[in-house]
């Protein structure tokens, strides 16, 4: 079995034949790792993931920053779509928006033993 091929679940791997589609998968992996990469982006992404719903207060508390500095991250996440938020009266509550960033967050909470026990050895 090739190690990049795994079962036919909804995140199995596959071989990736097509250059162009590589180069856009590995595009689109390094933007968001690269979010996920600063601390604070983290922590406000690992709360959101906890429960799913946060008001920038709530946030702001979790995460220990100012309500300015985490607005600052939050944008950020919104112009790249890793967020959404909704508002009702004079709050904004966000949430993750793209579930593979909740995913890698499920991943990254699990002991290191266990977060790729499901993917077998090459």
């Amino acid at each position: 079995m090739d190690a990049l091929t795994l079962s036919a679940s909804a995140d199995a791997y596959r071989p990736m034949s097509d250059p162009d589609e590589a180069v856009a998968c590995a595009t689109e992996a390094a933007r968001i790792l690269s979010l996920l990469g600063q601390e604070t982006r983290f922590l406000a992404l690992y709360h959101l993931a906890i429960h799913d719903e946060l008001t920038v207060n709530e946030m702001a508390d979790a995460v220990k920053i100012s309500q300015s500095a985490l607005s600052h991250h939050l944008s950020k996440l919104r112009r790249d779509r890793l967020v959404t938020f909704r508002r009702d009266a004079q709050h904004l509550y966000y949430r993750i928006a793209d579930p593979r960033v909740a995913r890698l967050i499920r991943i990254f909470r699990q002991p290191p033993s266990t977060a790729l026990s499901s993917v077998p050895a090459s």
